[in-house]
């Protein structure tokens, strides 16, 4: 039943104002944050796809990415060349990573909604 059906207010959980306040002050600081890795996400993807895309050119679609020479000490292979240059060449690397983004990665970004967490 409605409180409004019977006339009484429905009762307040304690500390009610305070942790309301606490709760959206939470979100004022969240929220942004959400926004900003979405944002660099859908960068991440579309590059993402664009590297791909230049993989499937050089070297056959569907073609598995083996990047690392197992039998020759793990150096990387030709395909394993092209994609850490690629990636580092659109820019992939700087979205996801702590290096050279001042704060601005996918995982700093991360990190900072987690510390707001506890």
């Amino acid at each position: 039943m409605d409180h409004a059906d019977n006339g009484h207010r429905p009762t307040l959980p304690g500390g009610w104002p305070r942790v309301d306040a606490e709760l959206i002050g939470l979100a004022a600081k969240f929220e942004p944050l959400v926004r900003e890795y979405y944002a660099r996400h859908a960068e991440w993807a579309r590059l993402h796809t664009k590297m791909h895309e230049e993989m499937d050119e050089r070297f056959g679609e569907g073609a598995p990415i083996d990047v690392w020479d197992k039998a020759n000490n793990r150096s990387l292979t030709e395909k394993g060349r092209f994609f850490e240059e690629a990636r580092d060449r659109l820019g992939i690397t700087e979205i996801c990573e702590h290096r050279r983004t001042e704060g601005k990665s996918t995982r700093c970004i991360l990190a900072r909604q987690s510390a707001l967490c506890g």
